[in-house]
This record gives C-alpha cells, sequence and structure tokens, in this order.
C-alpha cells in the first residue's frame, strides 16, 4: 500500500512541475515584446533594435534640444556584456548600466538627424561600460534591469545581475 501513495505523490509531483514550467512558458515575453515593453514605458527615448544576421545590438536615445531633434546611436556586440547594474541619479535620473567583460568592447557611436540620417562620420569607442539614463522611479529602474536581463537571456546570452557580486 505504502508504495502505491509514493508512485501517487510522484504522479502529483509531475503533475505540478509541468503546470508551473506551463505558466512560465506563457507568461515569459519574447524578445520582441522586451525590446518593445522598454520602448513604450521609455515614452519612445530609449529604443532598441537587434539585428541577428550582423549580431548587433543598436541603442537609440531620442532627444530634442529646441525644434530639433536627435537620435544618439551605440551599437554592439551583446555577448560583450558581463553584467547589468543599476545607478541611482540625482533629481529622478536613474541608469541601467551595461557592464562589459574584461578588457572591454568596441561601441559605435553615431547620431542620426530627423531625416534618420547619420550625420557626420560614426566613432569608435572601446569602453568598458554605458549607463543608459532615464528620468523615473527606482521602482521602474529596477523594472528595466529586469528588462534587459530578459532580453539577453532571449538572445542566448547569460549576462549576470551586477548589483548582486
Amino acid at each position: 500500500m505504502e508504495h502505491s501513495n509514493g508512485k501517487n505523490n510522484m504522479t502529483n509531483f509531475k503533475i505540478i512541475l509541468v503546470f508551473f514550467l506551463f505558466i512560465n512558458v506563457s507568461f515569459s515575453q519574447s524578445l520582441e515584446e522586451t525590446i518593445e515593453w522598454i520602448g513604450r514605458n521609455s515614452s519612445g527615448r530609449e529604443q532598441i533594435e537587434y539585428d541577428k544576421n550582423e549580431n548587433i545590438l543598436y541603442f537609440f536615445s531620442l532627444r530634442r534640444a529646441g525644434n530639433n531633434q536627435a537620435t544618439f546611436v551605440n551599437a554592439i556586440n551583446p555577448v560583450d556584456v558581463n553584467s547589468i547594474s543599476l545607478k541611482y541619479g540625482q533629481d529622478g535620473w536613474n541608469s541601467v548600466k551595461l557592464n562589459f567583460k574584461k578588457g572591454g568592447t568596441i561601441v559605435t557611436k553615431y547620431w542620426l538627424n530627423e531625416k534618420s540620417e547619420i550625420e557626420g562620420e560614426p566613432t569608435e569607442t572601446k569602453m568598458y561600460g554605458f549607463d543608459i539614463s532615464l528620468n523615473c522611479s527606482k521602482e521602474l529602474i529596477e523594472k528595466y534591469k529586469k528588462a534587459f536581463l530578459h532580453l539577453f537571456k532571449e538572445l542566448g546570452i547569460e549576462v549576470k545581475d551586477g548589483d548582486y557580486f
């Protein structure tokens, strides 16, 4: 009699495990949904695009100065990101910080005019990390960090939570 009870417990365990795996897969955002969430929750100021053919992650920061609008672009190889951490700033400006692997990485930088044309020559700069700054609450910047961690997970890249080591 005891043997069948153990068998029932194992069957129940398997059913519960399958249920939780289904829930996790059902509610996990896709790469596209994560990218869209970041753009939507930054009021369009921060946009991301991933070029899977070239394996380049583009970060677009849209800024307005008077009547002019400029889009600043940082392009990186996503495998160079080691960790993601938070940086709390002054006056509501907080940042998600992408930390690159030891030795840094080359970041291609340029800006686009209002017609989405590259202005000037793109530059390549060796960097050890860069900040994505947003005027938002600490609670929201923590959600951004989770979104960026999820983004890299969806790309198949293991990135550490830089605030925990």
